[in-house]
């Protein structure tokens, strides 16, 4: 007899206890519930996201970055360092694209008010239409949160998360400072949270520092952004230093000062001053 070697069908017998006294149980074509099954990867993913959803809901509130940022890397948060998230368009858009948008209101408005058509009351409603979308277009991109900070012991990260999709090389490229060239912390508090700076050293390098531009090609620069999309070619406020000293600044939020000062102090050497600036009364 030919033995076909494509055979889509076995034919098991049962060896349950039952079966052992009189009643055999034939199963075709049906998988042993003993047998060993390979590990349900959809399960698993759905599980690992239960328990990052979990652990975000007993924590607080937090950002969506936050549980993009766990779900993709995996695991929780930094655990020897620190890591909070960044409130404002610092992390997604260059310094100085804001002012764009009083002047692009003010072009429309003078518009307005020079034509002769459509009516004075339609003119009227229109540019007050435009001045209360560009008050809730200010204030939305003010709030964005944005995980953009992080430190350990090793130095200071600032910059989107590297599985971010956002558009532009640049935009998401992450700005790395260690602790060697940083020379002291100062933290003020805010509102939404506290301002830190980053001052750094005299040694500190020349990528670190940035280039001292004239006024007049800043001034070119700043022109620059008026073309569309231009902010893709262009790194983030929050990864291009300020001027006189050289340092960055971060608007951190969710987190008061004396947290920040203890975290901070916790992972940066000590030679590194970290201080708490006081208002003047």
């Amino acid at each position: 007899m030919r033995q076909d070697r494509r055979a889509r069908y076995t034919i098991a017998m049962d060896r349950s206890p039952s079966a052992q006294h009189g009643r055999p149980d034939f199963r075709a074509g049906q998988p042993d519930d003993r047998a060993p099954r390979p590990p349900d990867l959809h399960r698993a993913r759905q599980i690992g996201a239960d328990r990052t959803t979990t652990w975000l809901l007993r924590t607080g509130p937090r950002s969506v970055d936050d549980l993009c940022s766990v779900y993709i890397f995996g695991g929780n948060p930094m655990q020897d360092g620190l890591s909070a998230p960044v409130i404002g368009p610092s992390a997604i858009l260059p310094r100085g694209y804001l002012w764009q948008t009083p002047i692009w209101y003010l072009l429309a408005a003078g518009a307005l008010a020079l034509s002769h058509w459509p009516p004075t009351w339609f003119r009227v409603t229109a540019a007050v239409g435009l001045l209360g979308a560009m008050i809730v277009l200010l204030f939305a991109l003010n709030a964005i949160t944005t995980h953009a900070f992080a430190a350990d012991h090793a130095g200071v990260r600032l910059g989107l998360p590297a599985g971010s999709r956002r558009r532009g090389r640049k935009r998401r490229g992450a700005k790395y400072l260690p602790w060697q060239q940083i020379e002291r912390v100062r933290i003020a508090p805010k509102p939404y949270g506290a301002r830190v700076e980053l001052m750094l050293g005299p040694n500190a390098s020349l990528a670190l520092r940035g280039f001292r531009h004239s006024a007049l090609w800043a001034a070119w620069r700043w022109v620059l952004l008026m073309i569309p999309f231009w902010y893709l070619l262009r790194p983030t406020a929050l990864t291009s230093p300020l001027d006189g000293p050289p340092r960055y600044r971060v608007n951190v939020r969710g987190l008061s000062v004396d947290e920040l000062r203890t975290k901070l102090r916790a992972v940066a050497p000590p030679d590194v001053a970290v201080a708490v600036l006081v208002r003047k009364r």
